[in-house]
């Protein structure tokens, strides 16, 4: 996005002082803004340019992103898809394996972002297709599932 936007003040500059003087001069003092812009290389089909990769981009691996790389970008899946094996092409989640759930777990296409005992009152909802608490349940400090009544009292 701010590539985008950069893209389009340059451009915006760019146009205006063409358009007040008809062929300055001096219109080069512009290409040292524009030598520095480099556009993304081509992605393949269903990923896009990310200057920070995250570690989440295989089925196995949804729900539990972590920013890996901010120093190179690359290519990644676009939202809601992912790699059935790791280095193969982006797919739809929904040709993702379901995982096994653990104990107190159920598989589900959309549930709470915040469902450990901590940060249970945050009410908004994710969709990343995996495996969360089953009703009642939170997660504890070691992630597994427990009864709501069993969480530390705040």
């Amino acid at each position: 996005m701010k590539l985008l936007i950069r893209v389009f003040v340059l451009w915006g500059l760019l146009t205006f002082y063409l358009e007040a003087s008809e062929f300055p001069d001096d219109v080069f003092l512009f290409l040292p803004f524009l030598k520095n812009f480099e556009s993304p290389p081509p992605c393949p089909e269903n990923e896009m340019y990310r200057h920070c990769l995250t570690n989440c981009s295989t089925c196995e691996e949804r729900g539990h992103c972590v920013i890996q790389s901010c120093s190179e970008g690359g290519c990644d899946c676009i939202p809601r898809y992912f790699r059935l094996t790791p280095g193969g092409p982006c797919e739809p989640v929904s040709l993702c394996p379901k995982p096994e759930c653990g104990e107190n777990e159920v598989f589900r296409e959309c549930g709470p972002l915040c469902e450990t005992c901590s940060t249970y009152r945050c009410r908004v909802i994710q969709c990343d297709h995996k495996c969360y608490c089953k009703q009642g349940y939170l997660r504890d400090k070691d992630g597994k599932c427990v009864p709501e009544e069993d969480c530390p009292k705040s």
